[in-house]
């Protein structure tokens, strides 16, 4: 079972620079926000202590150019940080050193210790010479930049405020959650660090995933990458890979125009995304849709990455499993029973069969999550049949980044009787996704700093001893 495993405000882990404005804004930030135990040790020379702080000054502008490159892309900026500047009547030379090529490991220390991430690291050094002493004084910083990837979190949720001295598990070890906490984010480039913008098409969006597929649905159209080309290919995939439909959604009270695509014709067509990625958006109706169907067997890894709600008909992913994962603006299961011409009748006419599927899930949710796994997935997962004797079960995980925008279940505040009676639900992380191998492509991944190791290089006109930065 998932267990009681929530994600929140994960301290000092998560992105610690946001976008800093202006080389001496900068500079003169770095200086206020020296910790107690940086305090060079007292004496008469004031010259010694504004050369220190000036070297500080650089080091952070360096390490800001490289988080915040990471915050906004999840990869280094283009070119090292690697310059000049003064401070304090002082002259300041910073570098920075790329330690090597990307690891996959294990964390093993801070609060996510345990699980699995990609990590770059650099060293970056600073150094500052005083212009009425010559003092000089170097600073030497490690940062480690790890992605972690998303599904590793059996179930991952955001909350605005957590409670303070809360202990919350993670996918790791147990947690304990203070005012001070900071949220894992997404690297984002868009204003506002919103992470539906990743579903959202990619006209002047930088973070839109449409940018890693190499099959697109765009208002029901199929393109496929031709030596860097999108070319429409529907006329040369097989009748019925993709198709309209109209059914009831009686959650939202309304009629879905939906796009079936049919996962074993596509698989059979030639056509299947080589990189496993499919992005799909749909702009023509009020309440557009995509519909999964025919998909017990994939064939390969395979993503979806869809602006509007995604229907899953049938079993998914049941045979010969495969890595999988489904981001959309909302996720609604239909059983192998389901039938569009009952979907506008009554329950009665709607009766389920057992379901099953194999794939990890981003989705908006319209309503508060409980702080109960159990009642908190199914809240994510949306469905519209009678279910009394029939299961459901999904291994996998589960994530909610963002407040649905299209599937907002007007209804809610209603019994939901009136349009489903829910699975007896059989929910359970796949272990698999513990494995890099076995994460569905392109899976999103959180972006964590930590400094590792600092040490002081002392100038030749003055010695300072036990200067620790304490981070």
């Amino acid at each position: 079972m998932f267990g009681r495993i929530l994600a929140w405000r994960l301290g000092s882990v998560s992105l610690l620079v946001t976008a800093i404005a202006g080389v001496s804004a900068l500079l003169g930030l770095a200086a206020l926000m020296i910790p107690l135990t940086d305090t060079p040790p007292s004496g008469n020379d004031q010259h010694d202590s504004g050369t220190f702080y000036a070297a500080e000054a650089g080091l952070e502008k360096a390490l800001a150019l490289i988080q915040g490159a990471y915050a906004r892309s999840g990869t280094a900026p283009r070119r090292l940080p690697d310059g000049t500047d003064t401070m304090n009547n002082c002259s300041i030379t910073y570098r920075t050193v790329d330690r090597g090529s990307v690891l996959q490991r294990r964390l093993t220390q801070g609060d996510l210790a345990g699980l699995s991430a990609t990590v770059e690291t650099y060293t970056v050094n600073a150094t500052a010479v005083g212009s009425t002493e010559n003092t000089a004084v170097s600073l030497s910083q490690v940062l480690e930049i790890a992605r972690i990837p998303i599904f590793q979190f059996p179930l991952f949720y955001v909350r605005e405020t957590p409670p303070a001295g809360q202990v919350i598990m993670t996918a790791a070890k147990m947690l304990k959650v203070d005012s001070t906490t900071k949220l894992l984010q997404l690297p984002l480039a868009g204003a506002g660090q919103d992470a539906h913008k990743i579903i959202e098409r990619a006209a002047g969006n930088p973070d839109s995933y449409e940018r890693r597929a190499t099959f697109l649905v765009l208002d029901g159209v199929p393109y496929y990458r031709l030596n860097g080309v999108w070319q429409n290919i529907q006329a040369f995939l097989p009748a019925g890979t993709f198709a309209a439909a109209s059914f009831y959604d009686s959650r939202e009270g309304k009629a879905v125009h939906a796009t079936d695509i049919d996962i074993a014709r596509l698989q059979g067509s030639g056509y299947f995304p080589p990189n496993g990625v499919i992005y799909a958006s749909d702009h023509r109706r009020r309440f557009s849709a995509v519909r999964l169907t025919n998909g017990a067997r994939l064939g390969g890894p395979l993503s979806l990455f869809c602006e509007n709600p995604v229907y899953v008909r049938g079993d998914y992913n049941t045979i010969d499993k495969r890595p999988a994962a489904i981001i959309a603006d909302a996720v609604t299961f239909l059983s192998n029973n389901w039938n569009d011409a009952n979907s506008g009748l009554t329950l009665l006419h709607r009766s389920a069969a057992p379901t099953s599927a194999n794939v990890a899930i981003i989705a908006g949710f319209d309503r508060p999550l409980s702080e109960d796994y159990g009642e908190a997935v199914p809240g994510l997962l949306n469905f519209l049949e009678n279910w009394p004797e029939a299961s459901f079960s999904l291994s996998g995980a589960v994530a909610a980044l963002w407040q649905s925008r299209q599937a907002r279940c007007p209804r809610n505040g209603n019994d939901p009787t009136e349009y489903c009676v829910p699975p007896r639900c059989d929910y359970s992380f796949d272990a698999d996704l513990g494995d890099f191998r076995q994460m569905p492509p392109e899976t999103p991944q959180f972006i964590a700093c930590r400094r590792i190791e600092d040490q002081s290089i002392y100038g030749q006109d003055n010695t300072w001893c036990n200067i620790t930065k304490g981070r």
